[in-house]
C-alpha cells in the first residue's frame, strides 16, 4: 500500500458511481430486456423451464487506453474492467479513511499487472502469473444453460426454486458468481443472501454444474441514499419465467464477496434466453 495509488478521475464523463452499482441490472436488459421477455409468465408455466445464455457484452470492459470496445471485439484484444468500485465506498480514498491500514492491505491484495490498487484494472485470468491477461476470444468462448423446476419438499417445497445451471467455455479454476437479477439494478445473490449458495470454482477444464435451492428474498441493492427499504420478491422463480434472469460474475481478484457482487468483477454471461 502507498500513496502513490492514482486517483479516479470523477470529471471523466465516463465516471459514475452508480454505474458499477447497477452494472447487474443494466447488463441483462441492455442484452434482451425484461420487458420482451416477460410475457412468457403469461402462458401459466409453472413447471420445469430452461434459459441458454446470450453472451458477453462488451460495455463491461475497455481497452488499456480506456477506450469502449466495438461490437465485434479483436480477438486478442485485453481486456480492462470499465470502473470498478470498492463497496460500501465511492473510492480508495474513502476506504482508506476510514479503515486502518491492515484491513485496506487484506481488502485489496495484488493481483495481476496493474495490481488492484491501479485506476484501470487488468482482467487477468486465475493464475495472473502463468497466464497474464484476460483476452476477448477467451472471454466470450463461454456458455451456459439453466434449468428451473419447483424444488422438492425436502427443499422447501413450491415457494422455492432448485435451479441447476451448466456451464462450459469458462475460465480453467476461475472463481464465479451467480446473480438473479429481477429489474435494473434490482438483485439479490442465487439462492440465498449470505451468497453462500452463489459462489463456485470452474474446474481445470472450464466447465462446472451449479445446483442451489432459491427462495423470494430480499433484493440486495447497494446502500441507497435514500435509505429506503430493499424491495423484497414475492414469487419463486419457477413461477415467473421471463420476469428475471441470472448474471454471472467472473471474480478476477480470486475472491467472492459475499451479499454483494464486490470490487473486481466482471460479468462474463446472462442468462435470459428463455425456452417457452
Amino acid at each position: 500500500m502507498n500513496d502513490d495509488t492514482p486517483e479516479r478521475d470523477t470529471e471523466s464523463p465516463r465516471f459514475s458511481p452508480v454505474t458499477r452499482r447497477t452494472a447487474l441490472g443494466v447488463l441483462g436488459t441492455s442484452a434482451v430486456g425484461i420487458g420482451a421477455a416477460g410475457s412468457a409468465s403469461a402462458d401459466g408455466h409453472e413447471d420445469e423451464f430452461h434459459i441458454e445464455a446470450a453472451g458477453p457484452n462488451v460495455d463491461a470492459m475497455v481497452t488499456a487506453d480506456g477506450e469502449g470496445l466495438p461490437d465485434e471485439p479483436d480477438p486478442e484484444t485485453e481486456l480492462f474492467d470499465a470502473e470498478p468500485e470498492f463497496p460500501p465506498f465511492v473510492n480508495f480514498e474513502q476506504m482508506r479513511e476510514e479503515h486502518n491500514s491492515g484491513a485496506v492491505n487484506r481488502y485489496l491484495q495484488e493481483h495481476g499487472v496493474p495490481n488492484l490498487l491501479s485506476s484501470r484494472r487488468l482482467v487477468v485470468q486465475p493464475d495472473a502469473e502463468a497466464d497474464g491477461a484476460a483476452t476477448w476470444e477467451e472471454f466470450s468462448g463461454a456458455s451456459a444453460t439453466a434449468t428451473v423446476e419447483p424444488a422438492s419438499a425436502s427443499q422447501g417445497g413450491r415457494n422455492c426454486s432448485h435451479v441447476t445451471v451448466e456451464f462450459d467455455g469458462l475460465y480453467p479454476d476461475g472463481i464465479y458468481t451467480v446473480w438473479v437479477v429481477h429489474e435494473p439494478g434490482n438483485h439479490r445473490p442465487l439462492g440465498g443472501n449470505d451468497g453462500g449458495e452463489n459462489a463456485f470454482t470452474a474446474d481445470g477444464d472450464g466447465h462446472y454444474t451449479l445446483e442451489a435451492v432459491d427462495h423470494p428474498d430480499e433484493l440486495t441493492l447497494p446502500p441507497a441514499e435514500s435509505g429506503d427499504d430493499f424491495p423484497i420478491t414475492q414469487q419463486p422463480l419457477h413461477e415467473i419465467p421471463g420476469e428475471f434472469f441470472f448474471v454471472v460474475a467472473y471474480h478476477y481478484d480470486n475472491r467472492t464477496w459475499g451479499p454483494q457482487p464486490g470490487p473486481f468483477w466482471v460479468p462474463q454471461l446472462v442468462i435470459n434466453q428463455f425456452d417457452h
